[in-house]
């Protein structure tokens, strides 16, 4: 069976009959679906190891491998607690894309034309979830504007979904 891309094992120790046992388990990363309904992942730290390749030829090359594993998304697709952290990245002196990392794993965030509205509609469910419900009718227009915007432009992520959940019927 092969794993999905992101995915890493979790020994779990427990104790069986007075015996104690070792259980592995492979951990998924989580979809958009679970990271618009609040969860959110524990991941392992970056491990490196360097290992010796032989080649053909008989010469030994010292390889250094991690446990990272990249994404390249939109800003919709980023986890929540990672937007703060985001950092821009420029190629000749021109921005290309954003860049963050939790633990493991490393976020290459392309920008889209509506990156504006997703952080936009990120805050307002942001707001949402911790019980701010009273938004001026300034605020409902700049949400329904986002949403059009994010919809046009067939952006998908879980800002999406859950402002279109949220928000599509104010």
């Amino acid at each position: 069976m092969s794993k999905k891309y992101g995915s890493f094992d979790v020994e779990i120790e427990y104790y069986n009959e007075n015996k104690k046992q070792k259980k592995t388990h492979t951990v998924s990363p989580l979809s958009q679906q679970d990271l618009a309904n609040g969860w959110r992942l524990a991941l392992p730290k970056i491990k490196m190891i360097n290992t010796t390749i032989k080649k053909d030829n008989g010469d030994e090359i010292n390889v250094r491998k991690t446990n990272e594993s990249f994404f390249k998304i939109n800003l919709a697709q980023l986890p929540p607690h990672l937007f703060s952290k985001l950092k821009n990245v420029y190629r000749r002196g021109q921005f290309t894309h954003n860049h963050t990392r939790d633990n493991c794993y490393v976020y290459i965030v392309h920008p889209t034309p509506a990156d504006t509205e997703i952080r936009k509609l990120a805050r307002y469910c942001e707001l949402y979830d911790t019980g701010f419900r009273d938004f001026s009718n300034k605020d409902i227009l700049d949400i329904r504007k986002c949403l059009t915007a994010v919809n046009d432009n067939e952006i998908n992520g879980w800002v999406v979904m859950k402002s279109n959940k949220l928000f599509n019927n104010i």
